[in-house]
């Protein structure tokens, strides 16, 4: 289970001459995953301006621009921390849906059940998850 802090923290190690993904748009999916979390970890599912937050889904569909000659992010490294989000919101969901508190997630709990997670391919158009957004927070 990650926290906002371990999101900011992430580093990876840099490519040059072979495969790595663009730094800036790893750092600006990392940016909003991490805020999300923020958002999660206060007990809120919805942004201060009423606007949603980050999706498993959203994360399932980044694509990253591939580097070879330029430094990038290690590609593996990058898709390993996207994983670990995806189950980190997808407990947070299962949360929000049996009605329990959104608070963190102890170390010491055992995690949600993981759903299967997207190979690395474009996810199925159909593909939708449930947002964590509750009927009285859309008032």
């Amino acid at each position: 289970m990650l926290s906002s802090a371990d999101v900011r923290s992430a580093r990876f190690t840099a490519t040059k001459f072979r495969e790595g993904y663009e730094i800036p748009e790893v750092d600006q999916v990392l940016d909003a995953a991490s805020d999300t979390l923020a958002h999660l970890e206060r007990g809120e599912t919805v942004k201060a301006d009423g606007s949603p937050l980050l999706t498993p889904n959203d994360l399932l569909a980044a694509r990253f621009t591939s580097t070879r000659l330029r430094e990038g992010y290690d590609v593996v490294e990058v898709d390993d921390l996207l994983d670990e989000i995806i189950t980190t919101l997808n407990t947070y969901i299962a949360r929000a849906q049996r009605g329990e508190p959104l608070s963190p997630v102890s170390a010491h709990e055992p995690e949600e059940p993981q759903a299967p997670t997207a190979p690395d391919v474009a996810p199925a158009a159909d593909v939708s998850a449930p947002s964590l957004a509750t009927p009285a927070d859309a008032e």
